[in-house]
């Protein structure tokens, strides 16, 4: 997902055309965890190009279908992805419960850190204020706050793309 990382959302939705066209609809199986790792970016590359319900769609069978154990870590972020995808439509009803839910998650993964705990809190939060405004200064702290916390890619759930999320909803440049 090169293109994810660059922020060059036109190409990587492209590529995630492609997967959709090659891999599902021929219905081509392959190793569990390349096809949760994959799904979870292609649903990340919808939502950064507002594309919600494609989004939701291809983390589906993430958040829905048999639990396995693998990719635990991306497993865990499809949960605050989706958090990320409610704040943006304005679904501020339901962010209690999915707080409640990615918290539960990570905790029985052993991935609920410092970061997780500062998003998953900070995000329903700010979620719940009416003003535009304040949202904003709120997201600039968080972005802040969850820059100075040591993320690692392979013990955390918050990663690079839910930071470039809340710089972006915070209207920081890049």
């Amino acid at each position: 997902m090169y293109y994810l990382h660059q922020k060059n959302y036109t190409a990587a939705a492209e590529i995630v055309t492609i997967y959709q066209q090659f891999f599902l609809e021929k219905n081509i199986r392959f190793r569990k965890d390349f096809k949760i790792y994959i799904e979870a970016c292609a649903g990340l590359v919808h939502l950064f190009r507002k594309e919600y319900k494609q989004a939701l769609h291809m983390w589906n069978d993430i958040l829905h279908g048999p639990s396995v154990e693998v990719e635990l870590r991306t497993q865990g972020a499809v949960r605050l992805y989706l958090m990320m995808l409610h704040y943006e439509e304005g679904n501020t009803d339901i962010m209690d419960y999915l707080a409640a839910q990615a918290k539960k998650y990570l905790q029985q993964i052993a991935i609920w850190h410092e970061p997780e705990k500062h998003f998953v809190k900070s995000l329903n939060e700010i979620a719940h204020q009416p003003d535009k405004g304040t949202r904003k200064l709120k997201m600039q702290a968080l972005y802040r706050q969850l820059s100075e916390m040591p993320i690692h890619i392979a013990g955390n759930a918050v990663n690079p793309f839910i930071l470039n999320w809340v710089k972006a909803q915070a209207g920081l440049p890049d």
